[in-house]
């Protein structure tokens, strides 16, 4: 089947409507003519469209509805489930502060042992949660095998108390109960007995080296103190250094 151009009747391809010359007849023509938006009047390059892309896209847009606070009348977003803004959502009793009135920092919780001011959600501090038959360690013993962990932790060879500062064979248990009981079980400073150092504390007391050489382990040299004042004693050394030295006088 034979195929002619639409404009000169010239025989030309099945696939074409026009030959070539009558083509770029065609597009030279197309090309001079002008399409304008009908809403804006701006020039638009096709002929199909009867506005401009800005004008099209206000049409198919809907209208814009604005939405304000229930409390302070300032607009926000239509996405808003509550109806206020965020300052508002946050006031008062829709507040998460909020409790019977007043707000969560006027609620002051204090520790049941030391009145040391705490959280809300704990009855004790950290220090006094940890002692006596609260601590974990209350009445037990570490095993030999977890003292010679310890010791490898610490830079030894496995033999507890190897990297201590003072000899353990010296420096014995029945030392230690010797000073308690020639202190009568008291602190020499502030006076705590050895019955109320186990409640509080959860063990029994300590003993001082009043020159502070842990190697010196004469009985001129112990002496009787609870935790506080044993731990107090480790400032203002010289001070403590001749208090102590004038109680063993009086004990002597």
């Amino acid at each position: 089947m034979k195929n002619y151009c639409i404009d000169c009747k010239k025989k030309i391809d099945k696939r074409s409507i026009r030959c070539k010359q009558c083509s770029n007849v065609f597009n030279a023509h197309k090309r001079e003519l002008h399409y304008f938006c009908i809403d804006c009047s701006k020039e638009i390059t096709k002929s199909k469209y009867d506005r401009c892309q800005s004008c099209a896209g206000l049409n198919r847009r809907k209208p814009k509805v604005k939405k304000y606070c229930t409390d302070c009348k300032k607009e926000i977003t239509t996405g808003s489930k509550s109806g206020m803004c965020k300052s508002c959502t946050t006031k008062g009793e829709r507040s998460y502060n909020f409790q019977h009135g007043k707000r969560c920092k006027d609620f002051i919780n204090h520790c049941k042992d030391c009145n040391k001011i705490i959280g809300q959600q704990h009855e004790r501090c950290h220090s006094c949660d940890s002692q006596g038959e609260r601590n974990g360690m209350f009445g037990k013993e570490h095993s030999e095998k977890s003292k010679s962990k310890m010791s490898k932790k610490a830079g030894g060879t496995g033999i507890p108390y190897e990297t201590a500062k003072y000899n353990k064979s010296i420096f014995t248990q029945e030392l230690k109960q010797f000073i308690r009981q020639r202190d009568n079980y008291e602190c020499q400073n502030c006076g705590m007995t050895e019955e109320e150092h186990l409640i509080v504390v959860g063990r029994t007391l300590h003993i001082h080296h009043i020159d502070y050489d842990k190697e010196n382990c004469k009985e001129d040299n112990l002496i009787t103190t609870c935790l506080s004042c044993n731990t107090r004693a480790n400032y203002n050394r010289n001070y403590w250094q001749e208090f102590y030295k004038e109680k063993i006088k009086v004990l002597k």
